[in-house]
């Protein structure tokens, strides 16, 4: 008898568990945010490949990032509150579909920051932070 209640506790337990869970995942997770919507910045554009070829002029920094990353959009919603300066270009690398790009540089998480040269080397890569924290690093 022990061991059935037992059982019904532990099964009760796993329920509440998944109601919980499911609860929080559709009322309270964040939802993508709508990147259309955002202002232009300068110094912040899509990526396309022949803009590498400004690191010429200015330090250009690939940003790897998606639409459900909870964390790249805290940067995407940072973008009206920054200035970034004259000689920085970051240019917004869908880690969804840019999966060559990925492999070249060797990124496996998204809101990953990528430096290059105007002939596409990387010159330094790192994972996480801020938009202001990688536009200091870049100073």
């Amino acid at each position: 008898m022990v061991k059935k209640k037992q059982k019904i506790l532990a099964l009760v337990i796993i329920l509440l568990a998944l109601g919980v869970s499911f609860v929080y995942a559709f009322f309270f997770q964040e939802k993508p945010i709508a990147r259309e919507s955002l202002p232009e910045v300068k110094g912040f554009e899509k990526f396309a490949p022949s803009k590498i070829t400004f690191a010429d002029q200015k330090k250009v920094v690939l940003f790897f990032n998606a639409t459900w990353c909870v964390t790249c959009n805290e940067v995407m919603l940072e973008l009206p509150t920054i200035q970034i300066p004259e000689n920085i270009l970051f240019l917004s690398v869908d880690f969804d579909t840019e999966s060559e790009l990925r492999k070249k540089y060797g990124v496996a998480l998204q809101h990953t920051f990528v430096e290059v040269n105007s002939s596409g080397e990387m010159l330094q890569k790192w994972a996480g932070g801020s938009l202001k924290e990688a536009v200091e690093k870049l100073k």
